[in-house]
């Protein structure tokens, strides 16, 4: 039983498809890299996971049937591409807000608050508000919330992008060591072919609101599926021959 699996998933707007029958398994515990061209539909493919844009085709998360149940009851967490984190709250109250809206107590919610910036490196910046934070300090804050009510599977939209080199590194081990620890099954977009070959084990390639290829990430490297995908790759020029 895969951890994700998406059959046939569909999603029209304003006369446009915008995903064109996707389907697409991801085994339990696996990460999933999402890699294509602008507009070729990989965030809308993770919306359409948790439940944020309406679709046709089948979506399930180990073995259940997503079909009509409201985003915050699908044991799905989104990390957004810029970290979505309130302003008016400190580190802290970020994290614990999905625990408030669970109406947790709140010392239990605070407590487990911190023990999740604990996870993720920033035990002493909890009581920082986040214009003190640097970007990746901001998109640590958003990880632990998205953890804070924990996961089946966990959506990430170029989580990377935006942060300096050493902020790159840090979160890349960061999310590998996090994915190892909680066996949560990982789906992440990204723009950048050695980001997808660090953080998924397979690559999901879409082009065109298509799913083109799926295969290990060594595989799509090696064996692209088309010039298209070889392209991403940067092993074929777009216009046709090698590089």
């Amino acid at each position: 039983m895969a951890g994700l699996s998406c059959d046939g998933v569909g999603v029209a707007a304003d006369g446009r498809v915008l995903l064109d029958g996707v389907t697409l398994a991801v085994d339990p515990g696996a990460a999933c890299a999402v890699m294509g061209r602008s507009g070729a539909g990989k965030s809308t493919l993770l919306k359409a996971i948790a439940g944020l844009v309406g679709r046709g085709g089948t979506i399930s998360v180990d073995g259940r049937d997503l079909t009509g149940v409201a985003p915050h009851r699908r044991r799905v967490g989104l990390l957004f591409q810029h970290p979505r984190v309130f302003p008016t709250m400190r580190a802290v109250d970020n994290v614990a807000y999905p625990l408030r809206l669970a109406r947790w107590p709140r010392g239990r919610r605070r407590a487990e608050a911190v023990r999740l910036l604990a996870e993720v490196g920033l035990a002493d910046r909890a009581q920082a508000w986040p214009g003190e934070l640097s970007g990746g300090e901001q998109q640590r804050v958003a990880l632990a919330r998205a953890l804070c009510v924990p996961p089946a599977v966990l959506l990430l939209d170029e989580p990377l992008t935006g942060l300096d080199r050493l902020q790159r590194r840090e979160l890349v081990g960061l999310l590998q060591r996090v994915r190892a620890e909680r066996h949560v099954t990982w789906v992440i977009v990204t723009h950048d072919p050695d980001d997808a070959a660090a953080l998924g084990d397979t690559i999901a390639v879409l082009d065109a609101g298509r799913l083109v290829q799926h295969a290990p990430a060594g595989e799509v490297r090696s064996c692209p599926a088309s010039d298209r995908v070889a392209a991403l790759f940067g092993s074929v020029d777009p216009t046709g021959g090698a590089r």
